[in-house]
């Protein structure tokens, strides 16, 4: 379904798009593999809590095929960091990953809702996990 979506949109935009399914089994060893024939594919990714690990997937060149020394090397400087400096590095990187280089695009995003009653406290929500559910407590 969701490569049948890609294939519409692309379609509206003159881009004609054969979708083949590859068994799960042999996806990653054959996106990875140099050469393997295709233009587009498409990979679940749940974002990894260090910002670090999420450009190193997206820039992978076993991933996506994308080879930038020059960015390779600034991540590397960027990982050497910590605090307030590593995510400041890392959010410019994340800037020229996504103006300038493009090795991934997004195409959707989850959303996520939690309902509690009124006696339920002590909401702790993790951006990547979700909510924390060992947290909660009951109100008095």
């Amino acid at each position: 379904e969701e490569a049948q979506i890609v294939r519409r949109n692309l379609n509206s935009l003159g881009i004609d798009v054969q979708v083949k399914e590859i068994a799960l089994g042999d996806y990653f060893t054959r996106v990875s593999r140099p050469g393997e024939p295709f233009d587009l594919a498409i990979v679940g990714y749940w974002q990894n809590p260090d910002p670090v690990q999420n450009l190193t997937f997206l820039g992978s060149s076993r991933i996506s095929h994308f080879r930038n020394p020059a960015f390779e090397r600034k991540l590397a400087a960027a990982a050497r960091l910590s605090g307030t400096k590593r995510y400041r590095a890392v959010g410019r990187l994340m800037l020229e990953l996504q103006r300038e280089l493009v090795p991934a695009a997004a195409i959707s995003t989850t959303a996520a809702r939690d309902f509690f009653s009124a006696r339920i406290g002590c909401q702790v929500y993790q951006p990547v996990w979700g909510m924390d559910l060992a947290t909660l407590c009951l109100r008095k």
